[in-house]
C-alpha cells in the first residue's frame, strides 16, 4: 500500500502509456483511411473513364448497326420499286399497242435484260382476264399458237379466270406456270383484286410459286399491276372492273430476290422477313442466318436488335434485324478492358504507396513515443527513488544515544555522516565545537579571540 507521505507525481507525468498510444492509434487509423480514400477516388475515376469509353464504343457500334439496318431496308424498298417500274413499262406496252403478241412480249422483255439488271426476278408475265363465256375460244386460240396441250389450270368452273399466257424468260421453270389461273388461289386473288380496284401495284402475301420443284423450295411473292382496255373509263373501282383486260406481274423467289441486298461479307446483321406484322413461324419469308447461328437467341443474347415494318404496294413485311456474333466480336472493347485493368492496377499501387507511407509514419511515431516513454519511465524511477530517500531521512531514525550511530533498514549501524551522505547530496567537513574543545583540550585556548 503506498505510503501516505509519498508525494504524488504531476498529472502530465502520471498519464498512462495506453492513453498515449490510443491517441497515436487514432492518428494511424486516420492515415489508413487516407489510403482507402485514395483507392476509392482512383477507382471511381477509373470506372468513370471505363464507362465513358465503353459507352462511346457502344454508341458507335449501335450507330453502325442502325446504318446497316437502314441500308438493307432501303435496298429492299428500292428493289421493289424498281420492279414496279418494270411492270409499269409492260403496262405501257399494252397501252400503246392495239395488240401485244407473244413475240412482242418476248422482244420487250429480252431488251430489258432482266437477268443482268434485275437480280432476283423470276420473270415478267401477263395474265389474261377471261370470262366463262370466253374460255373455250381462248383455249382454242392459244392451242392454235403452237401449244396443243394448253389449258387453264386448275380445272373447274369459276366465275372468272386469269390465265398466264405470257411469261418471259419462257424457260423450263416458268413453263410450269403457263396456263395457271392465279385467281383460283386466295392469296394471289386478294392482291389481284386490290390491283384491279385501285389501279396501282399490289404486293401479294406469302405463296409457293408454281415454278417450284421438289428441290430448293423457297417462299415466294408476286407483284401485280392491272391492265385496262384502251378508251374505257377507269375512274372508279366499278369502271376498272369492267375495263379490266388482265395483269402484268412478276413472281419472285424470296431468297433469289434478296441476293445482292445483304452484301456484307462477314454477315454483321442477321435478318428475318415475315409476311404481315407478326413474327410467326408460318409467315416466315426469308432468313439470312444459318443453322449454326440461329436468329432467335434467348432474350439479351444479341448486342442490338431492330424490328420495323416495311409497307409497300398495299402490303406489309415485318423486318427483324439482330446483330450477328461477327458484329459483336468486332466491337473494340479490348482497349476499354485494358484501360480498366490498368486503372485498377494504378489504383492499387497508389493505395499501397499511401498505405506504406502511413505505416512508415506510424512506425516512426511509435519509435519516438517509445523513446519518450523510456525517458519518462527513467525520470519517474529516478524521481521516485529520490523521493523515497528523502522520505527515509524525514522519518524516524533509530540512533544510538551514546555513539550517535544510525541503524539502516538492513540492521547495520552506520556513522551518522556516512548514513546521511549515502542518502543525500550532503558532504561533511570535520571540525570541533568549542564545548567539545574545552572537554578534550582544556589546556589549549581554541577560542576565536586567541591569537
Amino acid at each position: 500500500m503506498p505510503d501516505k507521505n509519498t508525494p504524488e507525481l504531476p498529472g502530465h507525468i502520471s498519464t498512462r502509456t495506453s492513453g498515449i498510444f490510443s491517441t497515436f492509434h487514432l492518428l494511424g487509423f486516420m492515415g489508413r483511411w487516407g489510403a482507402w480514400i485514395v483507392l476509392l477516388a482512383s477507382l471511381l475515376i477509373t470506372f468513370n473513364a471505363w464507362y465513358f469509353a465503353r459507352s462511346e464504343i457502344t454508341k458507335r457500334a449501335q450507330a453502325r448497326f442502325d446504318f446497316r439496318v437502314k441500308t438493307i431496308k432501303t435496298g429492299i424498298y428500292e428493289r421493289l420499286q424498281a420492279y414496279e417500274f418494270l411492270l409499269r413499262g409492260g403496262s405501257g406496252l399494252f397501252a400503246t399497242s392495239d395488240e401485244v403478241t407473244r413475240e412482242d412480249w418476248r422482244t420487250y422483255i429480252t431488251k430489258l435484260q432482266i437477268n443482268q439488271y434485275y437480280p432476283g426476278i423470276q420473270g415478267v408475265g401477263f395474265s389474261k382476264h377471261i370470262l366463262p363465256s370466253e374460255k373455250a375460244a381462248h383455249i382454242r386460240q392459244i392451242r392454235g399458237e403452237g401449244f396443243p396441250q394448253y389449258t387453264i389450270k386448275p380445272d373447274g368452273e369459276r366465275p372468272e379466270y386469269t390465265s398466264i399466257i405470257f411469261l418471259e424468260p419462257f424457260d423450263w421453270r416458268n413453263q410450269r406456270a403457263f396456263g395457271y389461273d392465279m385467281f383460283s388461289e386466295p392469296t394471289r386473288k386478294e392482291a389481284m383484286i386490290r390491283a384491279r380496284d385501285t389501279g396501282i401495284a399490289a404486293l401479294s402475301g406469302k405463296v409457293t410459286l408454281v415454278q417450284e420443284t421438289v428441290k430448293d423450295i423457297q417462299a415466294g411473292f408476286l407483284i401485280y399491276l392491272a391492265v385496262y382496255r384502251k378508251g374505257e373509263p377507269q375512274e372508279t373501282p366499278e369502271q376498272r372492273r369492267k375495263a379490266l383486260m388482265g395483269y402484268v406481274y412478276s413472281p419472285f423467289r424470296m431468297n433469289d430476290f434478296m441476293k445482292g441486298i445483304l452484301v456484307e461479307k462477314d454477315g454483321y446483321v442477321r435478318l428475318q422477313i415475315f409476311d404481315g406484322n407478326k413474327p410467326l413461324k408460318e409467315s416466315l419469308l426469308y432468313r439470312s442466318d444459318t443453322a449454326e447461328e440461329p436468329h432467335n437467341y434467348p432474350e439479351g443474347r444479341h448486342f442490338a436488335t431492330n424490328q420495323s415494318v416495311l409497307e409497300y404496294a398495299g402490303h406489309r413485311w415485318l423486318l427483324s434485324f439482330v446483330s450477328s456474333k461477327y458484329f459483336e466480336e468486332d466491337i473494340a472493347t479490348g482497349f476499354t478492358n485494358f484501360t480498366l485493368l490498368l486503372g485498377i492496377t494504378i489504383s492499387l499501387l497508389l493505395f499501397g504507396m499511401v498505405l506504406e507511407k502511413a505505416n512508415i509514419g506510424l512506425r516512426k511515431e511509435i519509435m519516438e513515443r517509445e523513446r519518450a516513454e523510456e525517458q519518462r519511465d527513467k525520470l519517474i524511477e529516478d524521481l521516485q527513488k529520490t523521493l523515497s530517500e528523502v522520505k527515509t531521512l524525514r522519518g524516524f531514525l533509530p540512533i544510538c544515544s551514546n555513539c550517535k550511530k544510525i541503524r539502516d533498514d538492513k540492521g547495520y549501524w552506520n556513522q551518522i555522516e556516512s548514513y546521511i551522505r549515502d542518502r543525500s547530496e550532503a558532504e561533511f567537513s570535520h571540525g570541533i565545537c568549542p564545548e567539545c574543545a574545552k572537554k578534550l583540550y582544556p589546556d589549549i585556548d581554541l577560542s576565536e579571540d586567541a591569537e
